[in-house]
């Protein structure tokens, strides 16, 4: 697949962590994608929510990122409501933006406090580890 698709994603590895990144640009996501596959985890991209929950229904991610314009609709996102994923939306402001959270291993949880860039590197670190233990607990 071309990476101009606006459903993009690697051959599906069922053995790693998945990610889903949903936003206009795939290059958006460079610094994020970097994070993820330095940690073995396999990143798919979507334009938008509507799109992500084609990818959804056809495998599950541990955690998704949506940079699309904070006035877009996130209800398609509450339908992931009781998967074991983690939701977070960006939001920008002035110098960066904040990640608002939306669900937290399948738990509603918009209206959380917010983390800025930093901090939400540390909330991933987190979510990536709690992930990895669940995932090799689980075999």
């Amino acid at each position: 697949m071309q990476r101009d698709n606006p459903i993009y994603a690697r051959a599906f590895d069922q053995n790693r962590a998945q990610v889903l990144l949903i936003g206009h640009t795939a290059g958006a996501f460079a610094i994020l994608q970097k994070f993820f596959e330095a940690r073995g985890w396999q990143c798919s991209f979507a334009a938008s929510a509507h799109e992500a929950l084609v990818l959804f229904g056809h495998r599950s991610f541990h955690v998704i990122l949506d940079t699309t314009p904070f006035q877009t609709d996130p209800s398609a996102l509450f339908q992931l409501a009781g998967f074991d994923c983690s939701v977070f939306r960006s939001c920008a402001v002035e110098n960066g933006c904040w990640w608002l959270p939306v669900m937290f291993q399948g738990k509603e949880c918009f209206g959380s406090a917010a983390f800025r860039s930093k901090e939400f590197i540390a909330r991933l670190e987190k979510i990536v580890s709690e992930v990895e233990y669940r995932t090799t607990a689980a075999v």
